[in-house]
C-alpha cells in the first residue's frame, strides 16, 4: 500500500511536469501563445489522502484537463495520429461513473460500467473495488497511465515543431482553437437570428442550453476553410425553425380563455389554425393570440 501511495505520487508530480512542457513548447510555437490546456479550477487532487476519494477526484480532475481546459489542442493532437485515444476512453468513462447515476437499461450506460469494470479488473483484480488496497492500485495505475498519455501529447506538439509543414500544421491549430467559442459568443448569434426571424422574446441562454451540445457537435465536421461564424448561424436558424415548427406558444386553455369557449372540437379546429398563422409568422403568446382575435371578431370557425 505504501509503496503503491509513492509512485502515484511520483505519476503526478510526471503528470504536472508534462503538461507543462507541452503547454510552454505550444506557446513557443504558436502565433497566439496559446497552450494547449487552459487554467483549470478545479482542485490538484490529494493523492496522498483517503485512496478512494483520491481516485475519484483524480479521474474528474484529469477529465477537466482532457475534455474541458485542453478540450481543442488534446483533440486536434491526438487526431494527427488518426485514432483515438484508450486512455481518454478510459478517463470519460471513469467520471461519469463516479459522478453520474448510470441507467441499467441504457446501452451507452451499460457500456460506461463495462469499459470501467473491466479495467478494475486488469488492474486489482476485481471489477468491485472495495478496499484501500484496491483503490491505492486503481490509484496509482491511473495515474501512471495519465503520465504517459501526457508524455505523449509532449511528443506530439515536439512533432509539430519539427514537421516541414509546420507553418501550415500551427495555422489548422490556430484555426481550431478560434472555434472554441466561449457560450456568450453563442448568445449573441442565437439573440441576432431570433430578432431576424420575430421571435424576439426567445431566451438566447436557454436555447443554447437546450441546443448547444449538437450545434458544438456539428460544428466539429466542418472543414477548416469555411466561415466559421456563417456556418453557425446557418445551424441556429435551422434549429429556431425546427423549434419554431415543433412548439406552439398557446395551449388549448389559453383558447377556451381568450374566446370564452369549453372543452370541444371548436378550441381543436382554433388551435389547427393558429399552427397555420404560427408558422406564416411566429411571435409570441399574446402577439398570437390578438391575431386571432382580430381575425375572427365575433365569427368563429365552423366544423
Amino acid at each position: 500500500m505504501e509503496l503503491a501511495r509513492r509512485q502515484a505520487s511520483s505519476h503526478f508530480l510526471d503528470i504536472v511536469r508534462y503538461r507543462d512542457q507541452a503547454n510552454n513548447l505550444a506557446t513557443a510555437i504558436l502565433p497566439s501563445r496559446s497552450r494547449v490546456f487552459g487554467s483549470v479550477s478545479l482542485a490538484i487532487p490529494d493523492i496522498d489522502g483517503a485512496p478512494e476519494l483520491a481516485f475519484i477526484r483524480a479521474a474528474s480532475w484529469l477529465y477537466v484537463h482532457y475534455f474541458e481546459a485542453g478540450r481543442v489542442s488534446v483533440r486536434f493532437l491526438i487526431q494527427r495520429t488518426a485514432r483515438e485515444d484508450e486512455h481518454m476512453t478510459l478517463v470519460h468513462a471513469l467520471r461519469t461513473w463516479s459522478q453520474h447515476h448510470l441507467d441499467p437499461t441504457s446501452h451507452r450506460d451499460i457500456q460506461i460500467s463495462v469499459t470501467c469494470e473491466q479495467w478494475f479488473d486488469g488492474r486489482c483484480g476485481t471489477r468491485l473495488p472495495r478496499t484501500d488496497e484496491h483503490w491505492g492500485t486503481l490509484l496509482e495505475s491511473l495515474l501512471a497511465e495519465a503520465a504517459g498519455f501526457l508524455a505523449k501529447l509532449v511528443e506530439l506538439v515536439s512533432a509539430v515543431e519539427s514537421a516541414e509543414e509546420r507553418d501550415i500544421i500551427c495555422q489548422q491549430w490556430e484555426d481550431r482553437l478560434k472555434r472554441n467559442w466561449p457560450a456568450h459568443r453563442y448568445h449573441n448569434v442565437i439573440s441576432a437570428v431570433a430578432a431576424d426571424i420575430g421571435r424576439n422574446e426567445l431566451d438566447p441562454v436557454a436555447f443554447y442550453n437546450r441546443n448547444g451540445q449538437v450545434l458544438r457537435d456539428r460544428l466539429k465536421e466542418l472543414s477548416d476553410d469555411c466561415d466559421f461564424e456563417t456556418e453557425v448561424r446557418k445551424l441556429v436558424e435551422r434549429a429556431l425553425l425546427t423549434e419554431t415548427a415543433r412548439v406552439l406558444p398557446i395551449t388549448g386553455l389559453d383558447v377556451m380563455d381568450s374566446f370564452g369557449l369549453g372543452p370541444g372540437p371548436q378550441v381543436g379546429r382554433l388551435l389547427a389554425h393558429a399552427r397555420k398563422i404560427y408558422d406564416d409568422q411566429p411571435c409570441s403568446r399574446e402577439v398570437l393570440l390578438e391575431r386571432m382575435k382580430a381575425e375572427y371578431g365575433e365569427s368563429l370557425p365552423e366544423g
